[in-house]
């Protein structure tokens, strides 16, 4: 992008005059260079499901008294 240091015009930089007031912009400009975009970071990785309430009781009264867990579940399958 090319600011015409005339009238401040903001042209192309591919414009050889100012389309505000014609000036010669090969003299009379500055070169502004647009910053570039910041890449957005990657999305994580999902967590996997947290065990439920009951089965974490299960596994700590499990360690507690020593012996397998009560109750241990499984995802449930989804239904067609």
């Amino acid at each position: 992008m090319l600011i015409c240091g005339e009238c401040g015009h903001h042209n192309s930089g591919r414009d050889t005059f100012c389309g505000s007031c014609g000036e010669f912009l090969e003299w009379n400009a500055q070169r502004v260079v647009p910053p570039t975009p910041v890449a957005e970071p990657a999305d994580p990785e999902p967590l996997p499901p947290r065990p439920g309430f009951l089965t974490r009781l299960s596994r700590a009264t499990a360690e507690l008294i020593g012996g397998p867990p009560l109750l241990e579940t499984t995802p449930a399958a989804t239904a067609p």
